[in-house]
């Protein structure tokens, strides 16, 4: 069996760049449990979350699993699986696109809509304490840099 390789941020230090990747994306993933670990009192998970997020911010849209794939940047097997998953725990529900019938719009569910409204104050409470201490200036520039960063991403 080959060994894994696993990467400290120390081991990065003769790259500024590559360091700042890696912690970016340690960062992440710290932030998506810390999420998890709230969303899942209230029997979702961080991802979920994002879906009914995204559902209840475009209600007049026709919402399918492309567009959650487009929007979230997550895989049709990810989407398919995690929209498959809520329509077995009631929180939406798909009808199919009449003009499309191969299409289906994804709509909340009441149940979904309750999930929400509980989770939305503790998510924020979360969110707050991820930037405590940085001021107001400093993610300013945060944001315009994440913004290029994903902007280059796009042209990759």
């Amino acid at each position: 069996m080959k060994k894994q390789i696993h990467l400290r941020a120390e081991d990065l230090n003769n790259s500024d760049k590559l360091g700042l990747t890696y912690n970016l994306g340690q960062v992440h993933k710290r932030m998506l449990l810390r999420q998890s670990g709230i969303m899942k009192k209230f029997g979702l998970t961080a991802r979920q979350s994002l879906i009914i997020a995204y559902l209840s911010t475009h209600k007049k849209d026709v919402v399918t699993q492309k567009t959650l794939e487009e929007h979230l940047h997550l895989t049709n097997p990810t989407i398919t699986v995690m929209v498959k998953s809520m329509i077995d725990n009631g929180l939406i529900r798909k009808e199919r696109v009449p003009e499309d019938a191969r299409k289906y719009r994804l709509y909340m569910t009441e149940k979904a809509k309750q999930v929400e409204k509980a989770s939305l104050q503790a998510a924020k409470t979360l969110d707050q304490s991820f930037y405590e201490g940085v001021l107001e200036s400093d993610l300013k520039v945060f944001k315009g840099v994440l913004g290029q960063i994903a902007k280059n991403l796009d042209m990759v």
